[in-house]
């Protein structure tokens, strides 16, 4: 496929966030034990010259692409992922407003980047940047496998991938309304991306 257009790249962002969510309902209920490899790699991409650099390999989201086909025809795998998404959405937008929290996330990245990736680096500056926004995200689940520290690590380096795609969503032009009024182009393109 040649270099995605603003739209796939817009729609992409889209999957990846509901695949970061859908990560999320799956560590808190005990479905999976490791997150996906790439949803954490693109925390630590900031600097990509072309947005589209993000969704390489784009083999490896096909999965997202399938989990928000689901979401955006109704047919949801779990309640707890629509809410999910729109939260890491109003997450994003209130993230946004605040410079100086964007500025420390940057920071942040930034460092954690020159070392090694990991889930830990992750959930260290989720704790540090987004859980301190005036919103909070209750995930729900087994409560045995949420008060794992292992669970409650990953769960929070997934939110903030999930943030990250949000961010990306906007980034591109990304709008609420569009997941209303644009839901069959999108449906469309999520159709040829998989292919």
């Amino acid at each position: 496929m040649s270099s995605p257009s603003q739209f796939q790249q817009r729609t992409l962002a889209f999957s990846a966030l509901c695949h970061a969510a859908a990560v999320v309902d799956d560590l808190a209920n005990g479905r999976i034990r490791t997150p996906p490899q790439h949803l954490l790699d693109a925390v630590f991409t900031q600097n990509a010259s072309d947005p589209g650099d993000i969704f390489k390999p784009l083999s490896a989201y096909r999965t997202g692409i399938g989990i928000a086909a689901d979401l955006l025809s109704g047919k949801l795998r779990s309640p707890q992922q629509a809410r999910y998404v729109a939260q890491l959405m109003k997450l994003a937008t209130l993230l946004k407003r605040d410079r100086a929290m964007v500025d420390r996330l940057r920071s942040l990245l930034d460092r954690a980047a020159t070392n090694e990736i990991t889930t830990a680096a992750a959930a260290d500056i989720y704790k540090e940047t987004i859980s301190r926004l005036s919103l909070r995200i209750q995930v729900t689940g087994i409560p045995d496998v949420l008060q794992s520290p292992g669970t409650a690590e990953q769960i929070r380096a997934m939110l903030l991938a999930g943030i990250r795609f949000a961010w990306a969503w906007q980034q591109l032009g990304g709008k609420q309304w569009q997941l209303l009024f644009q839901r069959g182009a999108m449906q469309r393109t999520l159709g040829e991306l998989s292919l």
